[in-house]
């Protein structure tokens, strides 16, 4: 009777081991992509990528400060031109801007089919239409901007979960860490970490980028 039930419980306990082991396989297998950093996206560029002086910007789409910000920066890539080269890498702020990581994405799939700074215009430029969204009224808010666009919908709908795009996003994080970012926005003036005082008013900003680029001509 014993042997009986031993060779009873044995199966039960093996199946209840590798039920154990699968869904443990799946939480690290998710865990594994939510942190994996391999992309074939490469950096998001405006201006002269030859040029000496480089203006990096570590944003979150639903930050207020970043899109608060953002109209200065834009128009300091219209004027600087191509003496500068301004780069935006993605710093979603989860714990504090829920639809951070999801708007990272739509820019992101948008840029997989070449219209990448019209989303990121487009998602700062109307940061209070969809920052208080959730679900499918979010998802539906990004669709209907990508079609806008002219955007292939069924092509963003696949990319903006893709792991690519959750590549991109993660090495795009990975590498603001590296550099001791841990708020946005940061900016990074050919390496210079910028204080608050610098990015936080244009004349202050624009003078800074000005000197880089003087100092460079020399």
């Amino acid at each position: 009777y014993l042997h009986y039930k031993y060779q009873l419980d044995v199966p039960h306990y093996s199946i209840s081991i590798i039920i154990v082991a699968l869904l443990g396989g799946l939480i690290w297998l998710q865990n594994s992509k939510k942190e994996a950093v391999t992309t074939t996206i490469g950096e998001h560029t405006a201006g002269n990528q030859s040029a000496k002086v480089t203006l990096e910007e570590y944003g979150d789409y639903q930050c207020p400060g970043c899109g608060q910000v953002e109209p200065t920066i834009a128009k300091l890539r219209k004027d600087f031109g191509d003496k500068v080269q301004f780069i935006f890498r993605n710093f979603p702020l989860a714990s504090y801007h829920p639809n951070a990581r999801a708007a990272a994405a739509a820019a992101e799939a948008a840029g997989l089919q070449g219209k990448f700074w019209e989303m990121h215009d487009a998602l700062y430029g109307n940061q209070s239409a969809w920052q208080d969204l959730r679900g499918t009224k979010r998802d539906s808010y990004f669709e209907n901007q990508a079609q806008a666009l002219g955007l292939n919908l069924d092509q963003f709908k696949s990319d903006i979960k893709s792991d690519n795009v959750i590549g991109k996003i993660n090495s795009d994080v990975k590498k603001g860490k590296d550099q001791g970012v841990d708020a946005t926005p940061n900016f990074y003036l050919n390496g210079r970490k910028l204080s608050n005082d610098d990015w936080n008013n244009e004349a202050n900003l624009r003078s800074a980028i000005q000197k880089a680029v003087d100092e460079a001509s020399k």
